[in-house]
């Protein structure tokens, strides 16, 4: 607790460092005087309420180019002795309602403006405590532009780094395995990084600068307002029991019913979503107290889980709390540095305490792939076996049924004499025919990956081709090449096949296909057997048909 709140104590120093402009470019005009305010007024039809401010320009500063204010939901109007200098235009109420808050204006300023009497003028379009017009100051407009990129550079550092570190949890969770243990952590952890990052995005001056009052930003900041407590309140759910878990899907209940019922008035109203941004700060105020009670009590948690919950939580909340309280009651650019400061925080605590469960994940995980690999190879020949084709058949037909150009043939492929061999020489040559079968299918086949030892000494083949006959004619080739090559003694390889090209319109079911090219390939070994004489051999090939 002592570390996260001198850490968070630095980083707002930092912030309100690099965020304070120079003195040297820069002078802030004080001492107005309140001419009227909240004044009713009537403009473009419509009654606002109107602010006059007034003060004297200074007579003993820098040739300054430009007036440099921030303003929030507000018509403004400046004049120099009487005289309009900007006056807005804008007559769309839905303009401030549905877009960024704040408008960073640099107005251009007349010659010889020291020491003359300036007025501001105000005409609010949104009353929401804590949004008011900052005080102007005096500068070149380069000069400001330049600083104020400055000043958000280290912020965007941060956000460069928490959004690509929500990015590699969010790798993690996607190649860990589905067993592996606090898996959808890692995948909450990801979403508070990216969520934090694309949140105080938006509350950067430069983004609101080049943007403008642009909707984006406002959808930007909006939505994060909305769903920022969800994975927080999923990753304490995934700790505690059942019981506990339902306090907890009351809180969700709660943030997503706030969503439900600000959707439907500002379907039905002219309220916007802006306005009733604090109701949203209460919600999720009271969705932090519900997390920090459960895990401040630890109720419903396991006894080795409530100390890394607390060192995670309690300090998170109350940071993201206080960011809250400080948006609500003064709004700045202040308090996003504890939104970046909790979500640092976290991602450092927790990558600390899951590196040994991810290094342990992962070296199961690899465990796991080798052994499922295992269990679709065929050991003595390097092939896919029968259960890689048991897993793969859905995968060919859904494949072959997309084929436009091409045709996918079905070969069944059985070695001849293979119990001759065994009888004759054992059965390491029995094993020594099917591997260097194996390795003719691979060398004159290398470019078809669904090759598969189905039996024995029998053999799948599925090959996309333009030709069918160029199938049959490889086979012939390959034929021909291995009986001129003994494999053992003078014994050389024999082999029969049968080939159907497959068409869904002609076959309903894929396996119809592969016993076709199975029944056809039988049909060969009788021919085969016939030549050798094997009467035996000719009738168990055709009890197969």
């Amino acid at each position: 607790m002592a570390f996260i709140v001198c850490f968070s104590a630095i980083l707002f120093f930092v912030f309100y460092k690099v965020n304070k402009v120079p003195k040297d470019i820069s002078y802030t005009v004080e001492g107005w005087e309140t001419l009227s305010e909240s004044e009713e007024v009537s403009v473009n039809g419509r009654t606002v309420k109107q602010s006059i401010y007034k003060t004297t320009l200074p007579k003993d500063t820098r040739d300054y180019t430009h007036l440099y204010l921030i303003a929030y939901y507000s018509e403004i109007e400046l004049l120099i002795d009487g005289k309009v200098i900007y006056s807005d235009e804008i007559t769309d109420q839905k303009y401030f309602q549905e877009a960024n808050s704040e408008r960073f204006l640099f107005v251009d300023l007349p010659d010889n403006w020291q020491g003359k009497e300036i007025t501001l003028v105000t005409y609010p379009h949104l009353d929401l405590k804590g949004y008011d017009i900052k005080e102007p100051v005096l500068c070149w407009k380069d000069s400001m532009t330049q600083v104020l990129s400055q000043a958000d550079m280290p912020m965007f550092i941060f956000v460069v780094v928490i959004t690509m570190m929500g990015v590699l949890y969010i790798i993690y969770y996607l190649t860990l395995r589905k067993t592996s243990t606090n898996r959808s952590i890692l995948l909450f952890i990801g979403i508070i990084a990216i969520q934090s990052g694309i949140y105080i995005t938006s509350q950067m001056s430069m983004i609101s600068i080049m943007a403008r009052n642009t909707s984006s930003l406002y959808i930007l900041e909006m939505g994060m307002s909305f769903i920022m407590i969800f994975p927080h309140l999923m990753i304490v759910k995934s700790y505690v029991n059942e019981e506990v878990s339902k306090i907890l899907n009351m809180a969700l209940a709660l943030n997503i019913l706030n969503i439900v019922i600000q959707v439907i008035v500002t379907s039905v109203s002219s309220i916007s979503f802006r306005q009733l941004l604090p109701v949203t700060h209460m919600v999720y105020i009271i969705s932090l107290l519900v997390i920090l009670a459960v895990v401040i009590s630890g109720i419903g948690i396991a006894k080795k889980d409530k100390l890394g919950l607390r060192l995670s939580f309690v300090p998170l909340c109350l940071l993201w709390g206080v960011s809250l309280i400080i948006n609500f009651l003064h709004q700045g650019n202040r308090y996003p540095a504890f939104v970046l400061a909790g979500t640092i925080y976290i991602l450092i605590v927790q990558t600390l305490a899951n590196l040994g469960n991810l290094r342990l994940a992962y070296a199961k995980q690899a465990a796991a792939t080798v052994y499922e690999e295992l269990a679709y190879l065929d050991m003595l020949t390097g092939l896919k076996n029968r259960n890689a084709y048991e897993k793969d058949v859905d995968r060919i037909k859904q494949h072959a049924d997309s084929l436009e150009d091409k045709t996918l043939i079905v070969v069944a492929l059985d070695v001849n004499g293979l119990k001759k061999i065994n009888d004759n020489y054992g059965h390491l040559a029995g094993d020594m025919l099917i591997k260097t079968m194996a390795y003719y299918l691979k060398e004159d086949f290398d470019d078809c990956d669904n090759v598969y030892r189905v039996g024995g000494d029998e053999f799948l083949m599925f090959i996309e081709t333009a030709d069918g006959q160029s199938i049959v004619d490889r086979l012939e080739k390959m034929r021909a090449k291995a009986a001129k090559k003994p494999f053992y003694e003078d014994e050389s390889i024999s082999f029969s096949f049968g080939t159907v090209r497959y068409d869904k319109s002609l076959y309903s079911d894929f396996e119809m296909a592969v016993k076709e090219a199975d029944a056809r390939m039988y049909e060969e070994k009788i021919g085969y057997y016939e030549s050798t004489g094997d009467k035996d051999k000719i009738k168990i090939s055709r009890a197969k048909l």
